[in-house]
């Protein structure tokens, strides 16, 4: 199963912040499974945003895609054996839209 997200927000932390929220309400209401690879997605977005210039007069963009394959209980709830995972990240400045 996969699943994709993007926020922004003013600065990193609010975007890290803002993400884990999405990633709670959109991803695992839906699909609960996912709590495997929560932290795995939340680590390779601080690496990631490690290698990347924030300067602090934009906003900071975060997407993420990923998925987990493998075999599930016979309800479909859990996975009992995760054979596929991938997780795709991308973190960059934006401007700010002008203050009305």
């Amino acid at each position: 199963m996969s699943y994709s997200l993007n926020v922004r927000a003013a600065s990193l932390i609010a975007a890290v912040a803002a993400l884990t929220v999405k990633f709670d309400e959109e991803v695992l209401a839906r699909q609960p499974y996912h709590s495997v690879d929560k932290d795995l997605m939340l680590n390779t977005v601080d690496a990631t945003a490690k290698l990347v210039v924030l300067p602090d007069d934009k906003d900071v963009m975060i997407s993420v895609s990923g998925g987990i394959g493998g075999q599930t209980s016979e309800d479909g709830k859990v996975f009992t054996q995760i054979t596929s995972a991938n997780i795709g990240v991308n973190v960059y400045s934006v401007a700010r839209p002008p203050a009305s």
